[in-house]
Parts: C-alpha cells; sequence; structure tokens
C-alpha cells in the first residue's frame, strides 16, 4: 500500500500513519530497554519528537530515531524493539 501524505507546510512532510504517542510494549521491547538501560521516558520522547519524520519500513512498522535511541513500533504505537545508536 502506498503511504499517504499529508503536507503541513512548505518544507515539512508528516506521513499519516505513524504514531506520536506509545500505546504499549513487547516484551522482548522491555527487555531490550533493560539491557540498555532505556527507560520508557526515553522511548516516548523519541517516538514523540521524531514522529513527523519518522520512517515507514516495508513490514509497515514506523522507525522512530533521535541519533541516539532508535525505537520500531507499529502504526498503533506499540513499541516492538529499542536499542541505542
Amino acid at each position: 500500500a502506498a503511504a499517504t501524505e499529508v503536507a503541513v507546510a512548505p518544507s515539512v512532510t508528516i506521513l499519516a500513519g505513524a504514531s506520536c504517542i506509545v500505546t504499549g510494549y513487547t516484551l522482548h521491547a522491555e527487555q531490550e530497554m533493560a539491557a540498555d538501560s532505556i527507560t520508557s521516558d526515553h522511548v516516548e520522547n523519541v517516538v514523540h519528537n521524531t514522529c513527523s519524520r519518522a520512517k515507514k519500513q516495508s513490514n509497515g512498522r514506523y522507525k522512530y530515531t533521535d541519533g541516539k535511541i532508535t525505537v520500531i513500533a507499529e502504526p498503533s504505537g506499540y513499541v516492538v524493539t529499542v536499542w541505542r545508536n
């Protein structure tokens, strides 16, 4: 399916579908967060602050990154995995 793009301003394009909130975590995501000392606050901030530029992957999930932490989440905002860059 083609991504739906919404033009917000001349220089800003947001991919419709990327959640800006975290709705939950898989056990795997929680284990990775614990192993890398990443708190849920960190994850929620990355998702909130980078949702406008999240990249949609071929499997339909979104990849969020602030350069320090990467978050992979379902379109619903359910976090699948997290790691430090």
